[in-house]
Formats: C-alpha cells, sequence, structure tokens
C-alpha cells in the first residue's frame, strides 16, 4: 500500500484560490473597512479561514458566494470588534485636523472621506449589502446566497442603507 502525497495538488488548489479571489476580496474589505491598512491582515484572515474551512465544502457549493461569505464575515467581525476604536480614532482624526499643517484637500479626496465615513455609520449588514451592490457590482440573488438570507431582505437593507446614506451624503450632493 502506497502513500500518496495530496499536499502538492492542496497548494495548487489553495494558490489558484489565491490568484482568483484575492483582489476581489481585497477591494470588498477596503470598502467595508475603509482603511488599507487593515485590508492585508483582513485578507490572509480570510484566507486563513477559507483554507480551513475548505474540506467542508460541498461540492455543489457556489464557491464565489462561500469566499464572499467569508470575506463579508471578517469584516463584519472586525467593524464591531473596532467599535470602541473606531470612536477614539475620530475623535483623535477631529482635534488633529483641526492642527494640522497640510494643505486643503481636493474636493474629491473630501467626498471619498465623506462616503467612507458615512459607510461606516451603516449598520454591518446594510453596509455589506451595498458595497457588495454598488462596488462589486453583484445582482441581488448573488447577494442574498452570499450573506445566506432571502431576496427581499437583501434589497430592504439596500433601501434602508440608500436612504442613510443620502441623508448623510446630502451636503454632497
Amino acid at each position: 500500500m502506497g502513500v500518496t502525497e495530496p499536499r502538492r495538488e492542496t497548494d495548487a488548489d489553495r494558490d489558484a484560490l489565491v490568484r482568483r479571489y484575492h483582489r476581489r476580496i481585497h477591494a470588498v474589505i477596503y470598502r467595508m473597512t475603509g482603511r488599507h491598512a487593515d485590508g492585508d491582515d483582513l485578507v490572509q484572515e480570510t484566507f486563513l479561514q477559507v483554507f480551513k474551512s475548505l474540506p467542508r465544502l460541498p461540492g455543489s457549493s457556489n464557491v464565489d458566494a462561500w469566499v464572499y461569505r467569508i470575506a463579508m464575515n471578517v469584516a463584519i467581525d472586525f467593524l464591531r470588534r473596532r467599535g470602541r476604536e473606531r470612536r477614539a480614532s475620530e475623535r483623535l482624526a477631529i482635534e488633529k485636523s483641526t492642527v494640522s499643517t497640510t494643505p486643503p484637500s481636493t474636493p474629491d479626496v473630501e467626498l471619498e472621506a465623506a462616503v467612507f465615513k458615512a459607510l461606516d455609520q451603516l449598520p454591518p449588514d446594510q453596509r455589506s449589502v451595498f458595497v457588495l451592490r454598488h462596488f462589486e457590482a453583484l445582482a441581488h440573488d448573488e447577494i442574498a446566497a452570499i450573506q445566506e438570507v432571502p431576496v427581499e431582505t437583501v434589497r430592504w437593507r439596500l433601501f434602508a442603507a440608500r436612504r442613510k446614506l443620502e441623508t448623510l451624503l446630502a451636503p454632497y450632493l
């Protein structure tokens, strides 16, 4: 009885998964967190969870939805952990901006900062639906599969997110 070495195949599969999903996962996580600094760590955490769960993935599963779901859960968990830290960093940013010696920012930079600040104020479920729909251009049914909720729930969360963002971004519109 010979011993087979499945490790090479597993490594190749893992490399293929990383190549296929790295950019998309990084983009989603950045849009969820609004910070590049956290992106690499959260992408790595996402792939660790993907690889850990890979043996339990049924062969008939939608791999795209499964990987997105893991990435969104990692981002949401991070946002929940960051809750208290975020409020403290916002106070620090306000204090820092009042004594800053940097030149005034351009309207595009200001708008991008305002959008991320507004997104940061959305509940994680609404934020994730908004990011997947508007930044990743996923259909409602794809988002429903990722979040494991009915399509109507996706539509409602998206509607609520848009209303809140319209209110928060009214000065820029």
